[in-house]
């Protein structure tokens, strides 16, 4: 039931609370050494979004700012439209959408722990919801 639930709507929440705390995995990772990416920050090799030397030698985690190296707090290719002020609220995209991380393809279900009983997303919010009203 909770599968066939889901349908997201594009708040962008997720990309603010979890896209941090993913891998990416090494395949994806050889994959991003050959793409350029469109971000908040501007036009970056897409590795530069994970590993500011272009090593792919213990990388396990993302993001980072393409120019310093800080660790972002939210994704960088997360992009809101103007009527929620281009934050929560209004609608949401990926500027990477064909390229996103596994964990964000698969997401809630992504096979790393990510503690559902305490999500920002409203949809998740909803099914467990419905879950508990068919437990009675």
């Amino acid at each position: 039931m909770f599968r066939d639930s889901f349908v997201c709507r594009r708040c962008g929440r997720c990309c603010r609370e979890y896209a941090g705390r993913f891998s990416l995995p090494r395949s994806q990772v050889l994959e991003w050494r050959e793409k350029v990416f469109d971000s908040r920050f501007g036009r970056y090799p897409a590795i530069k979004f994970v590993s500011m030397d272009y090593t792919i030698q213990g990388v396990d985690g993302i993001f980072f700012h393409p120019e310093t190296g800080e660790h972002l707090d939210f994704c960088p290719f997360l992009k809101c439209d103007e009527t929620g002020g281009g934050v929560i609220g209004g609608v949401c995209s990926c500027l990477i959408y064909s390229d996103r991380p596994l964990g964000c393809r698969r997401y809630p279900f992504t096979g790393e722990f990510v503690d559902l009983s305490k999500t920002v997303c409203p949809v998740v919010r909803d099914i467990r919801s419905k879950l508990k009203k068919l437990r009675r």
